[in-house]
This record gives structure tokens, sequence and C-alpha cells, in this order.
């Protein structure tokens, strides 16, 4: 059998700007592979990326004896490409040229890498869609290229959205076969996936997503199902698919971004990153951003599961709190801060009007606000949010989030926490969760900052909308 084991970057293509880069799993022959590295482009571990795309050759396309046998995964996937989607095709009158109107880069990259696996999408109406399919055979001796057009019936499509982290889509194909096509997030289709056989075991799976992310690049897993005519209508409730394979996008910083990042921390700005993306991903982006240093330490925050061993989040929360909050009871380690702190109540001074330090310590550390010192502290005591270190980072996951916002006490030290650190990334949020962060920190801190929002897509609306200041 043909499993999908090897990997392939894909180049942009010649005519379209430049945008993300796109990774995608394809197949191999089944033999021993070597562990190179997968920064070659038209190169599948070794392999020239024509022989993926002879691969993925729907075996319909040409009637000629074929030079490499098809394989179900790679057409499975060419299709998905080409088909799970919500981009619009746009034709100039005058020229008749064609270009992609996609929500994101990032689907307009997948849906280009549909093309180069020889699925071009060329357009949908409200109940079809159509696919250019590229076949390759030998004829005579010699190769012959045949671009056939293939129609897909659309009976349902199911959006992506930041519950359901998947797009889903149920259509008949020019063959008569009702096939559901899924994409999304590993980890919600893991938990669907009925068969991992495919794409060569799900170890082998993980392993190519973790090189993936240690990448840098925002992944997605593939999968689908044909369906009985019966099942089909009522695909909703079908709870498995057969995974094929997974994609993985470059997200490529702009021009200036980490120069402008470490301005903004040398500012006394506080960066916080609040993604979706897998933890892995999100960290490696936070070095090349410049976010993160090698020096620094990362306190990391990810929900446990079963078997482990490890203690719940919230424990694992309240003792790294209690580890650097102990740093504010130390005279001979506050005059490292001391500068920092005196800056932080300076502002407090200056918002309430007033010229005595203590006056707002009195009062709990809100300015002009009435009322008894929080408990634990006292006139003297720094809390933890007033003091700074360059050498530490936090990295929170949303499964955790879920479990800390919904607790006072561990939203409070969360906070204290994430303040204290240079840097902090939240990874696998959702736009609520996106939102609540920003809440707590426009209204969790004393000094009320001023927070801004910067987001580049609708699952980040929540946010701009939170902040005193959006840019979209």
């Amino acid at each position: 059998p043909l499993y999908p084991r090897a990997l392939c970057r894909v180049p942009p293509r010649s005519n379209p700007p430049p945008r993300p880069g796109l990774v995608t799993m394809a197949t191999d022959d089944g033999a021993q592979q070597q562990r190179e590295s997968v920064s070659m482009d038209n190169v599948v571990r070794g392999q020239p990326l024509e022989l993926l795309k002879a691969k993925a050759r729907h075996p319909n396309s040409l009637n000629a004896e074929m030079a490499h046998p098809p394989s179900l995964a790679a057409q499975v996937m060419g299709e998905l490409l080409a088909t799970c989607h919500n981009v619009v095709v746009e034709r100039d009158q005058a020229s008749g040229s064609a270009t992609y109107q996609a929500e994101s880069p990032d689907e307009e990259a997948l849906v280009e890498g549909g093309a180069v696996l020889g699925y071009t999408y060329l357009g949908a109406t409200s109940d079809s869609m159509t696919v250019g399919h590229e076949g390759q055979g030998s004829v005579g001796g010699a190769t012959a290229n045949s671009t056939k057009q293939r129609c897909y019936k659309l009976l349902a499509s199911i959006p992506f959205d930041s519950s359901r982290k998947r797009m889903s889509v149920l259509v008949v194909t020019p063959e008569g076969v009702h096939r559901l096509l899924t994409k999304g997030a590993d980890n919600v289709m893991f938990d669907r996936a009925g068969d991992f056989e495919l794409c060569g075991g799900q170890e082998l799976l993980d392993e190519h997503l973790e090189g993936f992310s240690n990448e840098g690049l925002r992944t997605l897993v593939l999968g689908f199902r044909d369906l009985p005519l019966a099942e089909a209508t009522e695909w909703l409730s079908s709870g498995t698919a057969l995974i094929v394979g997974a994609t993985a996008i470059e997200d490529r910083l702009q021009q200036g971004v980490p120069e402008t990042i470490a301005d903004l921390k040398n500012a006394g700005i506080k960066v916080w990153v609040l993604t979706g993306d897998k933890m892995t991903t999100a960290i490696n982006i936070g070095f090349s951003a410049r976010l993160l240093t090698q020096d620094m330490e990362l306190v990391t925050l990810d929900k446990e599961s079963a078997g482990d061993g490890r203690p719940h989040v919230l424990h694992r929360l309240k003792q790294a709190y209690e580890k650097y909050a102990s740093l504010t009871q130390h005279k001979s380690v506050l005059k490292r801060f001391r500068k920092r702190a005196q800056r932080f109540q300076h502002t407090l001074c200056c918002q309430a009007g007033l010229t005595d330090v203590n006056s707002v310590r009195a009062n709990g550390g809100r300015p002009g606000e009435e009322g008894a010192t929080p408990t634990g502290s006292g006139p003297s005591r720094v809390n933890l949010h007033e003091l700074d270190t360059d050498h530490l980072a936090l990295v929170v996951d949303g499964p955790s989030l879920l479990d800390i916002l919904a607790n006072k006490e561990a939203t409070h030290m969360l906070l204290q926490l994430g303040c204290f650190c240079k840097a902090v990334i939240a990874c696998r949020v959702s736009p609520a969760q996106k939102q609540l962060l920003v809440k707590m920190v426009k209204e969790g801190l004393p000094h009320k900052p001023i927070t801004l929002s910067i987001g580049d897509g609708a699952n980040d609306v929540p946010m701009i909308q939170e902040a005193q200041i959006g840019v979209g």
C-alpha cells in the first residue's frame, strides 16, 4: 500500500504575488525514509515534486498506462485542498485572468497547494464546485498531460469557527461517491479519527506535525470519509474520519516586525501574544519575532492529560506565582527592581494627583479610592506586578485558561505573574479568551493601564473591541 509519509514544501507560483509558503503531507512508496530537512523546494523527502503530483493523479484523468501508480491519500488531499474552503474566484472580463479572494492568506495558500498537486479550483455555484485536474501518464513512451474539469456537487458546508476548530464539506464526486472532507486542528481531528493507516500511522503523523511546529508553521490535519447514501443524509452525526495527512503554513513576519517589537519592549510596553496556534508553533514565532530570547526561562502552563503524572494546572500556576512573589519580601532583591517599582508608583501618584507614594499604597494601590489595604499586603510591600524581569516569559494554552479564568484567585495570580514576566504568549486560545485576557489586564491592575489590541482576522474582533485602542 501507499502511505502519505513524505513532506513537501510547495514553492510560490510565479504569477500571483508572494504569499505564505505551503508545506503539505503527501505520499511515498512506503520504503524506508531518510530524515533529512524539509527546507528544500520542489523536493519531497528527496523525491521530486512531480512524483508526488503523479501519485495525486485521479485514475480517470487519463486513459493510458500510468508511469506511477496513483495514491488514494494523495488524491483525496488534492480534492480536499481544492474543495474544502470558502475561496471566491474573481475574473477580469477584459483580460480573462482569474484571481482568488480568500478570508485569509492561509486559506489562499492551501488552495494554491491543491493546484500544485494538480487540483486547480476553478469556481463554484450555490450547489457545485468545479476543479481542473491535471493528469499525467505515459503514451507511446512519451509523457502526456491532460487537464479535465471535475464537478463536485456541494450538499452541505460548515465553515470553520473557534468552537468547532474545523471546516467540513459534504460533496458528491464525479464518480457519484458521497464524500465528507474535513480539515482542522490536530487535537480536534484526532478525537474524530477512525484510522491513521493512510498517513502511515499516528506516531509518524505526530512526528511530522512536531517538525512543522518546530519550524514555526501553522498546522492543519486533513481527513475524509466516504458515506453511504443513507448515512450521508445524517452526516452531521458522523463521528469518525480517515486521516490522509496534514498541512502547515509559514506565517512570514513583515519586514521590521522584530525591530518594532524590540523597540516596544525597550520603551517599557508589555507585549502579549494571543494566538490560536499550537504551543510549539507560537513559541517558535515568539523567537523569530524577538519577543523571546534564548536567555529567557519559559514558565509553561499547559493543560495536563490523564496519566502524564503532572499536577493540575492551577496547582502549577500557584507554585510559579508563590516562587516569584516571594521575591517581594527580600530587600536585597527589591533593590534590583527599585527603579521599576518607583516608576510604577510615580505613575499612580500622577494619576491620583498625589505627591506621597504611601497615600497610594494606603488606598490599596488604587489612586483616588478609599478602602482597606488588600489582605497580605501592607504599606511597605511591593506587589509582583510592580516588578519586572528580562529573563522570564510566560506561556499558557487555551485549555488551561478555561480553568484559570473561571477561578478568581487563579486569575489574579496569572495577571500578577504575567505582568512580572517580560513577555506572555497565550496559545490555542479562542476569540472569547482573547477578549477576557485583554479585560483582565485592563481592569485588574491598580493603575488601569491603557491596552492596545492588534489583530488581522475575524477571530481578533472581540479583543480589538475590548481594548481602549484597537487596530485591525
